[in-house]
């Protein structure tokens, strides 16, 4: 965020979680799979042979790790009597936190320019 109340900080769920449980649930739409959790559903992939492997791995790791370090985040928050939110700031991550962080946001990027390049085209002609 660039101002306000969590100015310099960032959400893990709409911008980390987010975004890898929405192209984990396309990717199982796609490959027609009935699993309902992310995990569960990369998992699947994985096993069915769909898509980029290490792209599937890595999207997996990227949300085990975000989502250990919103739980973290929110178990110091009540700990200390503060709010629960989703918000962390980079400034207070470790260095060995912000490279798996920097590992995680390159997951979703590369995600999300496979699902541009495999979906975008297919949705907007059958839109026209």
């Amino acid at each position: 965020q660039r101002s306000g109340e969590h100015k310099h900080e960032f959400d893990l769920k709409l911008n980390g979680t987010g975004p890898i449980v929405n192209a984990a649930r396309l990717f199982a739409v796609d490959a027609n799979l009935d699993q309902t959790n992310t995990i569960d559903r990369l998992s699947a992939l994985q096993t069915a042979g769909y898509g980029d492997a290490k792209l599937l791995q890595a999207l997996q790791e990227a949300v085990e790790f975000l989502m250990m370090l919103r739980l973290q985040r929110q178990t110091e928050q009540v700990s200390s009597g503060k709010p629960v939110s989703n918000y962390v700031n980079p400034d207070s991550l470790t260095n060995l936190q912000k490279g798996a962080l920097k590992q995680s946001f390159q997951a979703v990027a590369h995600a999300q320019s496979v699902i541009k390049s495999k979906f975008e085209g297919p949705v907007w002609a059958y839109l026209r």
